[in-house]
């Protein structure tokens, strides 16, 4: 498969005992439906599902170019927002649940995750955090 972004040829790399293609010229990455939940689950302990809860962004000004599905062929991937305030704008198919991401996204999706996580052991009051938890594991248990 050619990567989407700049056509060289993907290669399949390991991380963490998963299996993605990658960009060996870009460094970016192509993940398919859920991996990377299941990256961050077991890079920042998170809990939830990252991938549905990320929002729809339609930027005026985007940064790097439009990309199709390489799945899909001939399917515009989307401009979504990950965890909606992070600022980390990642390209998602909607037709086959697939992302790219590029370079160095994964590292600043981890960082985000693990802040977020780090905060929310400072909060006194759990019951929301807990009730928010509880609600992310049941999304992802249904949509895994």
């Amino acid at each position: 498969m050619k990567c989407p972004r700049c056509g060289s040829e993907l290669k399949t790399t390991e991380i963490m005992d998963h299996h993605i293609l990658s960009c060996d010229s870009c460094n970016g990455m192509w993940l398919h439906r859920y991996q990377l939940n299941e990256l961050l689950h077991d890079m920042a302990d998170g809990v939830g599902d990252f991938e549905t809860i990320s929002v729809e962004y339609n930027p005026d000004e985007e940064r790097l170019p439009e990309i199709t599905c390489i799945e899909c062929g001939d399917v515009q991937m989307n401009k979504i927002n990950f965890l909606e305030y992070s600022d980390i704008i990642i390209d998602h198919c909607p037709r086959c649940g697939s992302i790219w991401l590029d370079k160095d996204e994964l590292a600043k999706m981890e960082e985000y995750t693990r802040k977020i996580d780090e905060g929310s052991k400072e909060v006194k009051d759990h019951s929301l955090y807990a009730f928010m938890q509880r609600l992310g594991e049941l999304a992802y248990s249904l949509f895994k």
